[in-house]
């Protein structure tokens, strides 16, 4: 690691986690569990179309310390709020820390009057 990576991890990242984490679990794909910090970004929400109505997908930005996860895999997912999040990619790598982007999926049927009823 460099100079700027060592004092990251001695000063910034505890100042970070004080500041700004939250506990979520983080579930490897071996299926054990481990309570950490991370920093939770905003939900960012996209809609698609497929033949029964609507998919909603809703994806959001996490950074798990990883003094608390010994590895992060694309097969984890991350607990918050009670909602378990698939890891969709790994967006960084660093000493102290590793970005993941973590979505999930929602089905929205279509919204009518009758719309299932047969005649």
């Amino acid at each position: 690691m460099s100079a700027v990576d060592d004092l990251f991890a001695e000063v910034g990242e505890p100042l970070l986690q004080e500041q700004l984490g939250d506990a979520v679990t983080y579930t490897d794909a071996d299926g054990n569990a481990s309570s950490v910090t991370a920093i939770v970004g905003e939900q960012e929400l996209t809609d698609e179309s497929i033949d029964d109505g609507r998919r909603h997908k809703r994806s959001r930005e996490v950074v798990l310390f990883t003094d608390d996860v010994p590895t992060v895999s694309l097969r984890g997912t991350v607990t918050i709020d009670s909602e378990v999040w698939a890891i969709e990619a790994i967006e960084s790598l660093t000493g102290v820390s590793a970005t993941v982007r973590v979505v999930r999926d929602e089905s929205a049927e279509r919204s009518r009057p009758d719309y299932r009823r047969r005649t």
